[in-house]
């Protein structure tokens, strides 16, 4: 048995973008942010055997700061849920690059 669902996490105002070496502040959405999460559950009939819940959001990375909130919020709304089974990824995915882009790739010497 599988249940899927997703939301948007795209900010609503402009924020600092990470992944890059200086500071660089948003200043629209170039592609809608989602945080995806699927459950799994083994059963026997109408027995559950295991379960586990798989989240991926549309980030550079997360932190332990960042999953431990998320873990946190977790155990008090999935209070019978063994968060060791709960794995949080990033998929973070770069663009296309348009000719005439404004970085300069270096070039081999």
């Amino acid at each position: 048995m599988d249940r899927r669902g997703h939301v948007a996490i795209t900010p609503d105002r402009p924020v600092a973008l990470d992944g890059q070496r200086n500071v660089r502040i948003s200043k629209k959405v170039g592609t809608p942010l989602t945080a995806t999460a699927l459950a799994l559950q083994s059963r026997d009939g109408d027995k559950a055997l295991d379960e586990a819940i798989l989240v991926s959001c549309d980030l550079v990375g997360n932190s332990r700061g960042d999953s431990g909130t998320g873990a946190a919020e977790g155990e008090a709304r999935l209070s019978d849920f063994d968060l060791t089974k709960l794995s949080l990824c990033a998929t973070h995915s770069i663009p296309r690059r348009h000719p005439g882009s404004r970085y300069t790739l270096p070039t081999a010497s």
